[in-house]
């Protein structure tokens, strides 16, 4: 995937958008996704985490 739909529906409020939780061929499917620049300045900023370290953002 692009980009983490169903983080981006909640981090930017997208109600009406974006509600995939491991796939995002739903929202094709349905004509609900929405292609947007989800990583800020700052998160585009930071370290790599390792494959073992786990993001709970």
């Amino acid at each position: 995937m692009k980009m983490p739909v169903h983080y981006v529906h909640h981090k930017y409020g997208m109600w009406h958008h974006n509600f995939g939780l491991a796939v995002d061929w739903w929202d094709y499917v349905f004509g609900t996704y929405k292609a947007v620049d989800w990583l800020t300045e700052t998160e585009l900023q930071q370290a790599r985490s390792s494959y073992l370290e786990l993001r709970w953002w």
